[in-house]
C-alpha cells in the first residue's frame, strides 16, 4: 500500500475546513499551484484555506479578522 505524503493531521484539517470538494476539483489535487494571491480561487475558498493554514500551524492563539 502506498501511504499519503500528508499525515493524519493534514486530512483532519482538510475535513474540518470542508476543503476536500474544492481539492477534488483541482487538476492536480493538493499539488495544484494557485495563482498569485489566490486569484484562481473564490473568496470562500481563500477563507477556508486561510482557516486550514491557521488550524494546521502550531500557534496557540489564532485571531480571525
Amino acid at each position: 500500500l502506498q501511504q499519503s505524503p500528508w499525515g493524519c493531521r493534514y486530512h483532519q484539517v482538510i475535513q474540518a475546513c470542508a476543503l476536500q470538494p474544492d481539492i477534488d476539483l483541482l487538476p492536480a489535487k493538493e499539488m495544484t499551484e494557485i495563482g498569485e494571491r489566490g486569484i484562481n480561487l473564490s473568496g470562500g475558498q481563500r477563507q477556508r484555506i486561510a482557516l486550514a493554514r491557521a488550524m494546521y500551524s502550531s500557534a496557540k492563539t489564532i485571531i480571525l479578522v
